[in-house]
């Protein structure tokens, strides 16, 4: 499908976080075979759009080994839970809509 409408329509998967409720970073967790983080990236191809996701510091180094490192954006302001993510990639990509 092609991307129509707006061009400026940029997915978001939120994978930062501290991981305290579970322990450990949801977003290398497997579903059907493949990291969760890749795995909802992937929802978001299908329809035409670029995929950005946010990511803590510490997710920097292991990340890149499934998806590509230029997608990946840090979370960088000093505020917490899902808010901090969307906002490091509006800061980053101030022109972006973000679904």
């Amino acid at each position: 499908m092609k991307r129509s409408m707006n061009d400026s329509l940029t997915g978001v998967v939120l994978c930062g976080g501290d991981s305290r409720r579970m322990g450990l970073d949801k977003g290398s967790l497997l579903r059907e075979g493949i990291p969760w983080a890749q795995y909802m990236a992937g929802k978001l191809i299908p329809f035409g759009l670029p995929v950005l996701c946010s990511v803590n510091a510490l997710q920097l180094d292991s990340y890149p080994a499934f998806l590509p490192a230029d997608r990946l954006v840090p979370d960088n302001l000093p505020i917490a839970g899902p808010l901090k993510g969307l906002l490091s990639v509006h800061e980053r990509f101030p022109s972006k809509d973000l679904l």
